[in-house]
């Protein structure tokens, strides 16, 4: 239906261009020109319609073929644009895919990561335990020292022993210190 209307008005506006003239020629004459001019026109109109006729019909034969290509090109463009969509769509689903896959190992990564810093938060806890039993242990064998030195008794220690338990007592104030100024 979309077709017949652009030809028909396409004939319509070819038709009105080439009639338009020679309608209001005919009718701004007198009834006695008009029978006049009929007369001797006859032969020379038909003629005239004729190739009137002939023009509209290579005007719209002419119209109607560059619509056809009009057309041509547009399904070549509609194909080609189809195309691109569907190799457009297969990226999308790719990246879809992806950002997937990329979700679940940043949340395997995340449970990962708490897991571990449970179990760092647990083994810390337990180095800070060990490191005051090994501070009060050395604490006792000074005291321990002195003792049996005040009783008389001979006591070889290392001095090394004890500056490691300073050096570590001072380590873990240290840290204490700085976990109350957080």
């Amino acid at each position: 239906m979309g077709w017949t209307l652009i030809i028909v008005t396409l004939i319509s506006a070819v038709a009105g261009s080439i009639l338009g003239p020679v309608l209001s020629a005919r009718l701004s004459k007198t009834p006695q020109e008009r029978k006049d001019e009929s007369r001797n026109l006859s032969a020379k109109t038909e003629s005239e319609i004729t190739k009137a006729a002939k023009e509209i019909a290579d005007g719209s034969t002419v119209a109607v073929t560059n619509l056809l290509r009009s057309i041509e090109y547009l399904k070549l463009e509609l194909g080609e644009a189809r195309a691109e969509n569907i190799k457009l769509e297969g990226e999308i689903d790719t990246i879809k895919t992806s950002r997937e896959e990329s979700q679940a190992n940043l949340t395997a990564a995340l449970i990962d990561s708490r897991e571990i810093r449970a179990d760092n938060a647990e083994k810390e806890k337990r180095i800070t335990k060990l490191e005051k039993m090994i501070v009060n242990q050395g604490k006792y064998l000074d005291t321990v020292k002195t003792a049996a030195q005040e009783a008389g008794i001979k006591v070889p220690l290392n001095g090394e022993v004890m500056d490691s338990v300073r050096k570590m007592q001072f380590s873990i104030e240290e840290r204490e210190r700085l976990k109350a100024g957080k």
